[in-house]
């Protein structure tokens, strides 16, 4: 009997994780004796393109999975681990899957065993400024020819500026912003990197 304990004891920490697929973050929910779970949404769009997590301190505590309400509606599902019954600050991380960023949350919660954050009708949001990619005029998560356009209207006039066409960052925007654009579609770097 003692045998088999030591390799279940070896085989714990191998255990099945709670992950978001093949996930950037881990945690072993056999390590902890308390949970609770937190039903949110983000403030991006597409959802897909991210993964979050909960944390305590640096330790990861818990990793959200994508699902879908009854009605279409994305939502994430993070299942959060503690020691503690409760008291503990949670707060979140994102991990953008395409640019492989992890960027912090402003968003906090404090652990409650056996408590429940949100409900898929209505999600816990978390708030997520997504960082603006320099040169993604048009908000699309990539540069192209489409970003080198919109800049070429803002310089006419039928479209709006935004903080990202500033692409040379010397406070205008002007034709070497576009120009930037198409450096960086050709190379796959601007001319300043």
């Amino acid at each position: 009997m003692k045998i088999l304990s030591i390799i279940l004891m070896c085989l714990l920490p191998f255990s099945a994780a709670d992950t978001f697929g093949a996930s950037h973050w881990a945690v072993n929910p056999h390590l902890f004796q308390y949970d609770m779970t937190v039903y949110s949404s983000l403030k991006v769009s597409p959802i897909e393109g991210y993964e979050i997590a909960a944390f305590c301190g640096e330790e990861c505590r818990g990793v959200g999975k994508l699902i879908s309400a009854t009605d279409g509606t994305q939502i994430i599902q993070i299942r959060i681990y503690s020691s503690s019954v409760n008291g503990e600050t949670i707060r979140f991380k994102i991990y953008d899957i395409t640019t492989k960023q992890e960027y912090s949350c402003d968003s906090t919660i404090v652990f409650m065993s056996d408590n429940v954050v949100g409900m898929p009708s209505s999600p816990f949001v978390i708030d997520f400024k997504q960082p603006i990619l320099r040169g993604d005029v048009n908000g699309d998560g990539k540069v192209d020819m489409d970003d080198a356009i919109f800049v070429t209207n803002i310089i006419l006039g039928t479209e709006d500026a935004t903080e990202a066409a500033d692409v040379n960052k010397d406070e205008k925007i002007s034709m070497p912003d576009v120009m930037f654009i198409i450096h960086y579609i050709k190379n796959g770097k601007f001319p300043d990197e």
